[in-house]
């Protein structure tokens, strides 16, 4: 039972885990791009300053869930689960 529990919270780790640097990615990229090409435009640059603004509040909670996820792995094999290139 404990290790399908780890398992489950292996598995939603790392989905928020990707969740979250997909949206890193995104915010990080319209900051860099959109800040190229606000240079006369103020509302352009208003937004960039936003996405600049969650770039950086995304960031600790992109590296605690993949934190949590690395070491809910660790956990979970050392529990007896299964690696990748195990077979039953």
């Amino acid at each position: 039972m404990r290790r399908r529990l780890l398992l489950a919270g292996c598995a939603l780790a790392w989905g928020l885990t990707a969740l979250f640097g997909a949206a890193e990615l995104f915010f990080i990229c319209r900051w860099v791009y959109d800040g190229s090409c606000a240079a006369g435009n103020l509302r352009a640059a208003e937004d960039v300053g936003t996405a600049g603004f969650l770039a950086m509040m995304l960031l600790p909670l992109f590296l605690l869930a993949l934190w949590c996820a690395a070491c809910g792995t660790i956990s979970y094999q050392k529990r007896g689960g299964r690696t990748p290139g195990e077979k039953r």
